[in-house]
This record gives structure tokens, C-alpha cells and sequence, in this order.
């Protein structure tokens, strides 16, 4: 909602964006009061959390868990702290993504660069993502349906919003208590509503949730 306070879940990738946009707007109590979307490693829109029309309390961040993702998860949430804004990783997003199937990437990472990457994740799956990394498997974000998340959001109390009675889903409109808006970064491109345009290097784009 605009103008509200709160937490922000920011992805870097447009798929899970948008189901992660859908998520929170089936939820009657969302998680986060935006969803914020950067574009891989182009970090810096994220100096402009400031400057939003509401209060970021707290950025979490959710990527790929591989070499490039907890990289690019790890600059952008330093990103975040260097401009006054806390950041960390979104815990319950990534212990759910290490519990989806994994691929094979890139090739094994060796195991002290797993365990440098893998030291910005909460304790507990530091291990499991290092064992993943090494063993050159990597699991996109792209794994985490809309089943997948609205299913494991129903089944968790908030702390930042009081959960209904059983948790219950429903559908929401996209244009109720809907708004988008730009966040301008020194840089004169940017975009807002999702589409995405040829010749755009950086964006970064909010949408406020439907509470």
C-alpha cells in the first residue's frame, strides 16, 4: 500500500517478480509491503530505497543459488546498508528454494569460493548451498511457482502484518490500493509497469501491494 512502512522483497529476476507480485496480492496478509525487482547485477537503482514515497524498514533479498546469484544477492544488499537502508537475506525464500530440485550448471564451484559466497546466508543453509555449489548444481529462482509460494506463505504466521483466522487466501484485484511508480538513480533511463524496452540497462521498479 502507498505510504505504508515496512519490509521490501527485492528479486532480480522478471519472472519470479511478477509471481512473487501475485503471491503477496492473493495474501490477506502479505509478507512485504512492495516488491522490488533490479535487473542482475545492475545494482545501483538500489541507492534510491531512500528516496521511495514510503519507509523502507528493511530490504530482503532473494536470487539464484548459484556463483552469480549469492554474489550479485550479497552487492546488492550491501548496497542497501551502505544507503541507510538494513538488508539480509529472505530466509524463508531461500530455504524454500534449496528444497526445490536442482539443474546442473556452470560447472563445481570450489569449495572455499562456495564457502565465501554461501557465508552471506543464514547459518543453516550455508552447508546445503555450499554442498550445492560444489557439486555444480544451482537452482534458479524461476522454481519457486506461485503454488509453491502462496502454499508455504499461508502455512506461516507474519510478524509484520496479524494473519487472519486459518491463513486464508483470496484473490485480489490488480487495481485495488494497486500503484507503480519509478525511482530515479542519477541515471536517465528507467522504466515502470514491467515492460521491458530495448536499450534499457538499468531499472528498478516497486509496486505497492494490495492490503
Amino acid at each position: 500500500m502507498i505510504g505504508a512502512t515496512g519490509p521490501v522483497i527485492c528479486v532480480e529476476n522478471h519472472a519470479t517478480f511478477r509471481t512473487l507480485l501475485r503471491c503477496q496480492r492473493a495474501l490477506q496478509a502479505p509478507a512485504w509491503v512492495a516488491v522490488a525487482w533490479i535487473q542482475g547485477r545492475n545494482i545501483a537503482p538500489l541507492e534510491s530505497l531512500p528516496d521511495l514515497p514510503f519507509t523502507v524498514t528493511r530490504l530482503d533479498y532473494l536470487g539464484d543459488l548459484d556463483a552469480a546469484g549469492l554474489a550479485i544477492a550479497a552487492a546488492a544488499c550491501a548496497t542497501a546498508e551502505r544507503n541507510g537502508v538494513a538488508a539480509q537475506p529472505a530466509a524463508e525464500l531461500w530455504a524454500l528454494l534449496l528444497s526445490q530440485p536442482s539443474r546442473p550448471g556452470g560447472g563445481p564451484v570450489s569449495q572455499a569460493d562456495a564457502r565465501k559466497l554461501t557465508e552471506w546466508l543464514p547459518g543453516s543453509l550455508r552447508d546445503p548451498a555450499c554442498e550445492l555449489l560444489t557439486s555444480g548444481h544451482v537452482i534458479p529462482q524461476e522454481a519457486l511457482r506461485f503454488d509453491i509460494l502462496v502454499k508455504a506463505f499461508s502455512a506461516v504466521p507474519r510478524e509484520t502484518t496479524a494473519p487472519l483466522p486459518g491463513g486464508e487466501c483470496r484473490p485480489v484485484s490488480r487495481s485495488e490500493a494497486r500503484g507503480e511508480f519509478p525511482v530515479g538513480f542519477g541515471h536517465a533511463v528507467w522504466q515502470v509497469g514491467g515492460a521491458e524496452q530495448a536499450g534499457f540497462e538499468y531499472f528498478f521498479l516497486v509496486e505497492g501491494q494490495a492490503v
